[in-house]
C-alpha cells in the first residue's frame, strides 16, 4: 500500500504542474470539501452503511466540522496501512487511528477513544474545518477557533501533537477551513474571519500576519484556489439582497523586500456583485468556480476570462450556506431550508437536471458524492438527524432507505442533527453531528433474513387462553462482503411484547444496551448460516407474533444497511377464540345537575363473545370515587356472569358537586378493575357520560383595551390627538373596548354566544381634587357598557389624576387646610375592571345503543346492535371579569399639556 501511495503522490505532483485541477473523486479527505478544490466527490467501496464506532454522545461533543480521513502511510511506521481520522469536537482537535478493515468480520459498533485530543483556543465550540498539510517530514493541521487565534497543530510525531496559537487581527470567530498556498517559497495560509469582512494572510506559520478588509459584511466561506494556487477566491456576505465574489492574487497583495514578506495592497483583482450574500464555499474545476449564494442563486464563474459562464435563479429564494459538490458533468447543491432538498445542475449549461423530494427538515450538510466503479450516490445529512442517499442521475430515487443517525434534539436549528458534514474515503464514512462523531464501514453487498417463524401451536388448533407455548424463529446471513457478522440484532414480539430468546440448550442469547435500549443479538453468524432461536409465550388474546433481524424496531436496532430490508421481518397470526366485553352505555338520569342533588341512573354491560363468561369484574365511578352498582333486587354487584351475546343493566346513584361537570364511568374487565379476560379490543370497556352542574361558572377571559383622545379633539374644538393604547392624560376622553374570549361549554361544541350585559369600574375623582392640589382618587365609579355582540364599549373622562405632569403641587384639604407640598408622582397605572355576562348556546351528542336478538329459521340466534347519537342543544350563561391598567402620563390641558 505504501508503494501505491507514493506513486499516487508523484502522479499528483506531476499533474499539478502540467494542468489545472480537474473534477475527479479523491481517496482522502484533507480539508473542507475533501481537497483544496472542494469538489466533495470521494472513491468509496460501497453505499451500504454499517455502524462501526462513535465518540461523544452528548451536546458537549457537538461537531460542526469536516472530519478528515487520511492514509496512515503519511506517517508510516505503526500507522502504515491504517486510517487516521482527525475531527473537531466541541473545542478539541481529536486524532483517531483505525485498523485497516478486513472482510473477515463485519464491524462491531463501539465507542472509539481518540489516540489523543488537544484543546483549541477559545471558550466556545469551533465551527472551523481543519486543513491537513503534508510537507514530507513535517505534517500539521490548521484550524480556526472561536477566538482571535488560528491554531496550528504539529502532528509530525502523531502520538505527540503540539499546539501553536497564532494571534490574528480583527476576528472573534474563524469559521472557514484555511487554504494553504505556496508563494515564492513562502507558505501563505488564507482564512476568513466569520463575523467581520476581514481576510487573514498567515505567512510561514505565523511569522507574519496580514489582513485584507473586504468591506462591510461577513467573510465565512472557505477560500478556494484560483490560477493554479497563485490566487484565491472568497465570498462577501452582505445579507439576503447583496453579496460579492472576490478574487485576490498573491502577487498583488504581497512582495519581498529586504528578504522579508511585506503587504503592499488589499485590492481584489475581481469583485463581482451577486444577487445575495455569499456565505458558503466553492467547488473548483480548472479555471471555473462553482458556488451558490445564501438565497440559492447558483453560478459558474470563469476566473481566467473574468466572466460568468451561467447563472441559475430557478431555485431562489431558498436559504443555503453550504458549498456545492462537483463531478465531471454535474453540480449538486444543498438548498438548506424550505425545509430542504438537493438540486442537480448541468455543469456546462447551469440548467436544472434533477431536484430531490423535500426532506422533512433542513438539508444540513453539503452534498457528498460517493463514487464506486459502477455508480455515484449523493449523500446528505439533515437537521432532523437523518441520512439520505439518492441516485446521482435522478435525485427523486433513493439509492438506500433513509436512516436516522441522531435524534435531532436541537429541533432543526443551526447545528442540529447531522450538524457538520459527511466525509467519505474508501471503506469509511464519518459524520459530524450534534452529539459527536459517528463512523460507518462501507460495504457493497449485504443481506440478513428472517426465514422462518413457528408459534408452537399444534397444527389445525387454536391457542387456548392461559396456555404456554414454545415457538422458534430462524434467521440467516444470506450474503455479504464479510465472512462473519459478530453481532446481528434480533427480536421476537408477541402482541407487541419483546420476549426472552434462548438457544437450543435453553441458554439466553447475549444482549447489548445502546441508548437505554437492550436487545438480543446473534453472535458470530457466518455467511450462509441459518440459526434458530427459541421463545416461550403465554396465550392471552388473538393477535400476532413478529420476528425481526437488523431492523429499527425498538428495542431492536439496525447496525447494517442491506441490499433490501424486505426479508428482515416475518409475522404470523395467533389463532384464538375472540373475547369481547363491552360497557355499552351509561345514563346519568339527567342532562344537567343541581349542586348537591342526588340522581339515579343506569349502566349497561354486554358480552359480545361467542362463549359464556363468569365472574366478570364491573364497576361504576363518579370522578375518582367508586360508586355502587345494584341489580333489580337492590343487591350490590362487583362481578357478574354473562351468557354469550347477553346484555345486562344495573342501577347507579350519585350526588352532584357544588360546581363543575360530573363525569360518570361504567367499567368492565379493564383497569382500574381486574383485567381477567384477554380481549381483542378493550377500547369499548369503558363508557362515559357528563352532566354540567347548573349555575357553575364556565371559564371565559378576554381583553380590555383603552383608546384615549384629547379633550379638545373630543369636543370638536381642535385637532384630535390619539394617545398610545392603554395610556391617557388628565381631561382625556377614553373609550374602553371589552373583548371576552368565546366561552368553553361544559361539554360538546359552542354554537353561538353574545354579551348580554357589562359594567365598567374605574377610579373616582377625589372630592378635594384641583389642578394645583391633585389628590389621588378616592373610591370607584361604575358605568354600564353597551353590548355589541362579542364586544362591549363604554366612554368616560379621565378626571381623577394628572400624575406624570412636571408640576410642583400644594395639597390643600377640602376645608382649605394646607397638608403638604412637592412634585407630583410620575406616570401612574390605575387598574380598571369590566364585569360581563355572556349567554351562549352549545350542542353535544348522547350515545344510544339498541340491541335485539335475531334468529334464523333454524333457530340460530345472534345479537344485532345499533349504535346512534342524539344531538342535544342547550343554552346557558356565564359571567367573568377582565382588568387592565390605564397609564396616566400627565395632563392634556394647561401649559404642561402634551
Amino acid at each position: 500500500m505504501r508503494k501505491i501511495f507514493l506513486v499516487s503522490m508523484v502522479l499528483l505532483l506531476v499533474m499539478a504542474f502540467i494542468a489545472p485541477a480537474l473534477a475527479m473523486p479523491v481517496d482522502e479527505v484533507t480539508t473542507y470539501g475533501f481537497s483544496p478544490e472542494r469538489n466533495r466527490e470521494a472513491k468509496v467501496d460501497g453505499n451500504l452503511f454499517h455502524l462501526a464506532w462513535y465518540h461523544g454522545g452528548s451536546a458537549g461533543y457537538t461537531s460542526f466540522s469536516e472530519p478528515l480521513i487520511l492514509d496512515g502511510d503519511h506517517w508510516g511506521g505503526r500507522l502504515a496501512g491504517k486510517t487516521v481520522v482527525l475531527t473537531v469536537e466541541g473545542n478539541r482537535l481529536c486524532g483517531y487511528v483505525l485498523d485497516a478493515p478486513t472482510l473477515d468480520r463485519a464491524p462491531t459498533f463501539h465507542e472509539e477513544k481518540p489516540a489523543w485530543s488537544i484543546k483549541l483556543d477559545g471558550v466556545k465550540k469551533s465551527k472551523s474545518d481543519p486543513t491537513f498539510v503534508d510537507k514530507g517530514s513535517k505534517k500539521y493541521v490548521y484550524v480556526g477557533t472561536y477566538s482571535p487565534a488560528l491554531d496550528f497543530v504539529d502532528i509530525s510525531d502523531f502520538d505527540n501533537p503540539r499546539l501553536k496559537s497564532i494571534n490574528v487581527l480583527h476576528t472573534t470567530d474563524i469559521t472557514s477551513s484555511p487554504l494553504v498556498l505556496d508563494w515564492r517559497g513562502h507558505e501563505v495560509a488564507v482564512a476568513t474571519t466569520g463575523n467581520t469582512g476581514k481576510i487573514l494572510l498567515i505567512i510561514d506559520q505565523g511569522k507574519k500576519v496580514f489582513y485584507i478588509d473586504a468591506g462591510a459584511g461577513r467573510t465565512s466561506s472557505s477560500p478556494a484556489p484560483v490560477a493554479g494556487g497563485r490566487a484565491f477566491a472568497v465570498g462577501l456576505d452582505q445579507g439576503p439582497s447583496r453579496g460579492e465574489l472576490r478574487i485576490y492574487y498573491l502577487d498583488d497583495l504581497l512582495d519581498i523586500r529586504d528578504g522579508e514578506v511585506v503587504q503592499v495592497s488589499q485590492k481584489a483583482r475581481v469583485a463581482e456583485r451577486l444577487y445575495s450574500g455569499l456565505a458558503g464555499s466553492f467547488a473548483v474545476d480548472g479555471d471555473v468556480l462553482y458556488f451558490g449564494d445564501q438565497q440559492s442563486h447558483l453560478y459558474a464563474y470563469d476566473t481566467k476570462h473574468k466572466t460568468f459562464l451561467w447563472k441559475n435563479r430557478t431555485h431562489a429564494p431558498h436559504f443555503a450556506h453550504r458549498s456545492p459538490a462537483l463531478t465531471s458533468d454535474t453540480v449538486y447543491w444543498s438548498a438548506v431550508e424550505k425545509p430542504g432538498q438537493i438540486i442537480a445542475l448541468d455543469k456546462a449549461t447551469g440548467r436544472t437536471r434533477s431536484v430531490s423530494k423535500q426532506f422533512s427538515s433542513r438539508a444540513q450538510t453539503p452534498p457528498t458524492v460517493a463514487s464506486t466503479p459502477t455508480s455515484k450516490t449523493i449523500w446528505a445529512g439533515t437537521g432532523g438527524g437523518w441520512m439520505v442517499g439518492l441516485h446521482a442521475d435522478d435525485l427523486q430515487k433513493e439509492r438506500f432507505k433513509s436512516f436516522q443517525v441522531v435524534t435531532g434534539a436541537l429541533k432543526d436549528k443551526f447545528g442540529s442533527g447531522v450538524a457538520g458534514t459527511v466525509s467519505a474515503a474508501g471503506k469509511w464514512a464519518v459524520a459530524s453531528t450534534e452529539a459527536g462523531i459517528i463512523a460507518w464501514r462501507l460495504a457493497d453487498r449485504f443481506n440478513l433474513q428472517a426465514v422462518d417463524l413457528q408459534t408452537g401451536i399444534p397444527e389445525g388448533e387454536k391457542a387456548q387462553p392461559g396456555q404456554t407455548y414454545q415457538g422458534t424463529a430462524t434467521f440467516k446471513y444470506e450474503s455479504g462482503d464479510y465472512g462473519t457478522v459478530p453481532e446481528a440484532p434480533v427480536g421476537v414480539f408477541v402482541n407487541g411484547e419483546y420476549v426472552t430468546l434462548t438457544d437450543e440448550n435453553g441458554k439466553e442469547l447475549p444482549k447489548r444496551t445502546i441508548d437505554k435500549q437492550t436487545f438480543y443479538y446473534l453472535e458470530d453468524l457466518k455467511r450462509g448460516e441459518e440459526r434458530t432461536v427459541y421463545f416461550t409465550w403465554k396465550a392471552t388474546r388473538a393477535g400476532k407474533i413478529t420476528a425481526v433481524i437488523n431492523l429499527d424496531k425498538p428495542p431492536v436496532m439496525w447496525f447494517f444497511q442491506e441490499d433490501t430490508f424486505e426479508d428482515n421481518e416475518l409475522t404470523v397470526p395467533i389463532p384464538m377464540d375472540a373475547v369481547n366485553l363491552v360497557a355499552v352505555s351509561i345514563d346519568p338520569g339527567t342532562d344537567e345537575a343541581k349542586p348537591g342533588q342526588r340522581y339515579r341512573g343506569t349502566v349497561t354491560f354486554a358480552n359480545d363473545s361467542d362463549v359464556a363468561l363468569t365472574q366478570v369484574a364491573v364497576g361504576f365511578f363518579n370522578g375518582k370515587y367508586r360508586g355502587y352498582l345494584k341489580d333489580s333486587s337492590g343487591n350490590t354487584v362487583t362481578r357478574i356472569n354473562l351468557e354469550a351475546h347477553e346484555e345486562q343493566k344495573y342501577s347507579i346513584e350519585w350526588q352532584a358537586p357544588q360546581s363543575g361537570t360530573v363525569t360518570l364511568k361504567g367499567v368492565i374487565d379493564t383497569p382500574p378493575l381486574p383485567d381477567d379476560y384477554p380481549e381483542t379490543d378493550e377500547t369499548d370497556n369503558i363508557c362515559e357520560a357528563e352532566a354540567p352542574v347548573i349555575g357553575a361558572l364556565v371559564k371565559s377571559s378576554g381583553t380590555l383595551t383603552f383608546h384615549a383622545i384629547n379633550q379638545a379633539g373630543h369636543k370638536g374644538l381642535g385637532p384630535v390627538k390619539h394617545r398610545p393604547v392603554n395610556e391617557a392624560k388628565w381631561t382625556d376622553w377614553v373609550t374602553a373596548i371589552l373583548k371576552p374570549k368565546a366561552p368553553t361549554p361544559p361539554k360538546g361544541t359552542l354554537v353561538s354566544w353574545e354579551i348580554t350585559s357589562a359594567k365598567l369600574t374605574y377610579p373616582k375623582k377625589h372630592p378635594c381634587f384641583t389642578f394645583g392640589s391633585p389628590w389621588p382618587p378616592q373610591g370607584t365609579r361604575t358605568i354600564n357598557m353597551t353590548p355589541k355582540g362579542h364586544t362591549a364599549v363604554a366612554e368616560f373622562e379621565e378626571d381623577w389624576s394628572l400624575n406624570g405632569a412636571p408640576i410642583y403641587a400644594r395639597w390643600i384639604d377640602c376645608d382649605g387646610s394646607f397638608i403638604d407640598e412637592g412634585p407630583i408622582p410620575g406616570p401612574t397605572p390605575y387598574t380598571i375592571t369590566a364585569q360581563y355576562t355572556i349567554k351562549y348556546t352549545y350542542q353535544y351528542q348522547v350515545k344510544h345503543r339498541d340491541c335485539d336478538t335475531v334468529c334464523d329459521a333454524e333457530g340460530n340466534c345472534h345479537r344485532d346492535c345499533d349504535t346512534w347519537y342524539e344531538t342535544v342543544t342547550k343554552t346557558s350563561t356565564t359571567s367573568g371579569t377582565v382588568s387592565q391598567d390605564l397609564l396616566v402620563t400627565g395632563t392634556g390641558v394647561g401649559s404642561y399639556a402634551s
